[in-house]
């Protein structure tokens, strides 16, 4: 488990996605490129706008044995995925040249596949930006006990495509992501919305998602609630109807209502908001916002 606090920081990127470097490229046993034979590769990033300069040239030959190459790379920041080129000739990259396309880890081994239409840029196409994220989480590491709180994220010259990115998928997300701003070309953002997507049966909330949390019901849902971390903490529900309708919501015990008792709308693609606030000891509803549409 990693712990530490990142707090009252000011982050501003207003870098273009970097051209990768290649580290190494080794022919390995295996595969079925041609033996005794010297292939070049380059390495291109990409971003949801384009694709950057090529990298350098990088070479290994091949063996009898050895008729696959992995190549390695250095990560670019901002980058969503990259493409890889490969050639017989060095500096030469024909029409179809392309032997790996918008991947997103830094490695490739080559076992010898058909290239494709596509050769290595020109010119860079990437947007003005590199920051595409701005809580990059990696590694599959255990973030639970790290709090991220007070920060500034300024993004000038693009947009965040994700305000959190799991690199890997199995990162477990930070304890607290409070109070950060999250400035770029469309506006403001203050707080992170969590989509929870389809739920139905005993469905469990927790604030370390997010600040804002939206679920659609698909069936009746037995709400738990995630104990808050500290008091005052904020959580807002937006629970929207499925097309069908009629979904009921059982609330748990450290759920303490306005009026005590709260029975959400039932017409199909309704949507109702409830926020509460953490006291230590139970989330305590301080507003509602019935059928909003």
């Amino acid at each position: 488990m990693i712990k530490c606090a990142v707090e009252d920081n000011l982050y501003v990127d207003d870098r273009s996605v970097p051209t990768p470097a290649i580290v190494s490229a080794a022919a390995q046993s295996g595969g079925s490129l041609t033996a005794s034979t010297t292939y070049y590769y380059k390495i291109t990033a990409i971003d949801a706008n384009g694709e950057t300069l090529p990298s350098a040239e990088l070479s290994a030959t091949t063996t009898s044995s050895n008729k696959m190459i992995y190549l390695v790379w250095q990560n670019a920041p901002g980058a969503i995925g990259y493409r890889v080129y490969r050639s017989t000739t060095s500096g030469s990259y024909g029409a179809s040249s392309l032997v790996s396309k918008d991947g997103d880890l830094r490695t490739f081994t080559d076992t010898g596949a058909t290239l494709t239409t596509g050769s290595p840029p020109a010119s860079s196409t990437v947007a003005s930006s590199a920051m595409q994220y701005a809580l990059f989480l990696t590694g599959n590491h255990d973030f639970s006990d790290v709090s991220i709180r007070r920060n500034r994220f300024y993004l000038p010259n693009g947009t965040f495509t994700q305000y959190v990115h799991k690199e890997l998928g199995g990162e477990v997300m930070p304890r607290v992501i409070d109070d950060n701003e999250f400035h770029d070309t469309t506006g403001i953002t203050r707080e992170l919305t969590y989509s929870q997507g389809n739920v139905t049966g005993a469905t469990t909330f927790s604030r370390a998602n997010g600040a804002i949390i939206d679920a659609a019901l698909t069936g009746n849902i037995t709400v738990i609630l995630a104990a808050g971390t500290y008091k005052g903490q904020t959580l807002d529900l937006r629970l929207k109807q499925d097309a069908t309708g009629l979904r009921t919501t059982t609330w748990p015990s450290n759920f303490k209502k306005a009026g005590g008792s709260l029975i959400l709308s039932t017409a199909a693609n309704a949507q109702d908001i409830v926020m509460m606030r953490w006291d230590g000891n139970s989330w305590i509803e301080v507003s509602r916002a019935l059928n909003v549409s």
